[in-house]
């Protein structure tokens, strides 16, 4: 077990079950945004990105880093755009869909890392294993 590796997985997948309840929490009321969840999901996937800076030289170390950049940068632009609609009051389906929008994209980007996290694992895992035996 390497302790790096079980806290990245940690976060990583900290970053998409938050950043996955703030897409859900949207879900037939658009009048309410959920600025906490929002809040969370934007600082675990800061986190995972400090996580990945610190630690790996590796290319699939880039490809991570790539995807939470990726998903980074559209939360924070959901969090500017309900920012914008919370200081000047207005709440607009089009603008809330919008936000929505941009979450499931940052969704589909966590959700991209998780998979090549597991594949990385399972791929690791089994390496080491064949190599125990020769």
């Amino acid at each position: 077990m390497n302790l790096k590796e079980i806290i990245y997985g940690v976060l990583l997948i900290l970053a998409f079950t938050s950043n996955f309840n703030f897409f859900y929490s949207y879900h037939g009321d658009f009048s309410i945004p959920n600025i906490i969840s929002l809040g969370t999901a934007i600082f675990l996937n800061l986190a995972v990105i400090f996580k990945k800076l610190n630690d790996d030289e590796r290319q699939l170390g880039g490809v991570f880093l790539s995807t939470s950049i990726v998903a980074l940068m559209q939360l924070c632009l959901a969090a500017c755009i309900l920012g914008y609609q919370n200081y000047y009051g207005v709440i607009d389906v089009v603008v809330s869909k919008n936000i929505i929008s941009l979450s499931g994209g940052a969704l589909l980007a966590n959700g991209l890392s998780v998979v090549m996290y597991m594949i990385y694992t399972i791929k690791g895992n089994s390496k080491n294993s064949y190599d125990a035996y020769d």
